[in-house]
């Protein structure tokens, strides 16, 4: 598996219901149009240590061919475009993480 992990920092608190509301009815219905991703996985933070940190999306590729191919679509332009717009709109930012998911058994 490959991963893109993004973090987002925090909204001022005026503007987090417009935040909610773009992030939900227009950002993530573009990522999951991305090609090849296999999984989204969505997180808000709510009792976490780093108060800067409001939110997390997890993408999931198959592998980093995958990725790849997706990051050079118009989906993936688009979903980037809207990035950009919500990061001047709401004067957020996005931190990413890349990389090959490496799982450790429990228990």
């Amino acid at each position: 598996m490959y991963k893109v992990v993004a973090v987002w920092t925090a909204p001022a608190a005026e503007d987090r219901e417009a935040f909610e509301k773009h992030y939900f009815d227009v950002h993530v219905p573009k990522a999951a149009r991305v090609p090849h991703l296999q999984d989204l996985i969505l997180v808000r933070n709510e009792h976490s240590t780093a108060e800067d940190w409001y939110g997390s999306a997890e993408m999931t590729y198959v592998d980093e061919e995958a990725f790849k191919e997706s990051l050079a679509s118009s989906e993936w332009a688009e979903m980037a475009a809207d990035t950009q717009h919500m990061e001047k709109t709401f004067n957020v930012s996005l931190k990413v993480l890349l990389g090959k998911e490496n799982r450790w058994p429990v228990g």
